[in-house]
């Protein structure tokens, strides 16, 4: 099985610290589940398409996997209502 890199985008970075402290153990544990497998988020459609999301409770994780590469980019992270905006 192949563990892929990540790359955090600023956005997905800036996203990250707005979110309350409570919510960062999970979030980094669903990051590192998705380094592992990563084709288990759900495929995106539309402008978002070659995206993916991964589900944290009321949060989501959106990334792109480049398999080429080895690499994974979160794009961003936020609240379920706001992020796919």
């Amino acid at each position: 099985m192949v563990s892929y890199k990540l790359k955090l985008t600023i956005k997905f970075v800036n996203h990250f610290k707005k979110i309350p402290e409570k919510y960062h153990r999970s979030l980094k544990e669903a990051i590192e589940e998705t380094k592992e497998v990563p084709f288990e988020g759900k495929p995106l459609a539309r402008e978002l398409a070659r995206r993916r999301t991964w589900h944290v409770g009321r949060y989501r994780i959106i990334y792109g996997i480049d398999e080429k590469d080895g690499l994974i980019t979160l794009f961003n992270v936020d609240l379920r209502a706001v992020v796919y905006n």
